[in-house]
């Protein structure tokens, strides 16, 4: 006979996605390729550190993104 045991679960959170449907035809119009598309929307979702300041012994982050998820839209 097996001995009955505590199980404990973790509430779980959904995370949120973005799905992006690219038009191959209308950005190969404008010359634009996958990789420069993915690029731009990469960094206005996540932002991309570009540079950095010293200050006060320590090198502070300068982060370009949209702070607004309506702004790229």
């Amino acid at each position: 006979m097996r001995e009955p045991f505590d199980l404990q679960l973790e509430p779980q959170l959904p995370i949120r996605g973005v799905q992006i449907h690219y038009d191959r035809q209308l950005q190969s119009g404008y010359g634009l390729t996958m990789a420069a598309i993915s690029e731009v929307v990469e960094t206005a979702l996540n932002g991309q550190v570009v540079s950095q300041v010293p200050e006060n012994q320590q090198l502070i982050n300068i982060t370009v993104g949209c702070t607004s998820p309506h702004a790229i839209i």
